[in-house]
């Protein structure tokens, strides 16, 4: 081989070899994370909930009580920020409850190796299971369900398994995606 091609192939080599091994080498600052609780609302509540046998801290957040109690279910990649605006006008109506449902806003993210062989905690199914738990935890056997787009899908499932449990269903363009 001819000296030059050598000399840039061992240079090719070595600048692989940095960006393969360098990282693995040079130190990383840790990231500087902020728990959730400090990012919450000043009425923020967080309760363990049970998903597929694992405790998940949901984030939720209250205004008014008494009967009817309404759950407001977010879209995807949204979080209880969604209801701000009308949260407080429906309260005057009887117990509203914003929910943060896996993986958005401040409900804790969960790995899926922890459910060993179960659904993945991100499916339909382990959302449901999670709203349901969040229910018992309070101490609610019925509400009115309102969801937003991919909310309004996870509204729909919740009414279709456990339909005892649902006292009226509102869908606000909701993503809900048949397969047929």
């Amino acid at each position: 081989m001819k000296k030059g091609i050598r000399i840039a192939l061992i240079a090719g080599a070595g600048i692989v070899a940095l960006v393969f091994v360098g990282p693995l080498v040079v130190p990383v600052k840790a990231l500087d994370t902020v728990p959730a609780y400090e990012l919450a609302y000043p009425d923020s509540r967080f309760l363990p909930v049970s998903v597929r046998g694992v405790e998940v801290d949901v984030h939720y957040r209250v205004w008014g009580s008494g009967e009817p109690v309404f759950m407001l279910l977010h879209g995807f990649a949204s979080s209880t920020y969604t209801w701000n605006e009308i949260a407080e006008a429906l309260s005057a109506r009887g117990m509203v409850i914003a929910l943060d449902w896996m993986p958005y806003g401040l409900t804790e993210r969960v790995l899926p190796f922890e459910y060993r062989g179960q659904d993945s905690p991100y499916s339909s199914d382990a959302q449901v299971e999670l709203v349901i738990n969040l229910m018992d935890s309070i101490g609610i056997d019925r509400t009115f369900l309102v969801g937003n787009s991919a909310g309004g899908a996870l509204a729909a499932s919740i009414t279709l398994q456990h339909p005892g449990r649902v006292d009226g269903l509102v869908l606000v363009d909701a993503a809900i995606i048949v397969e047929t």
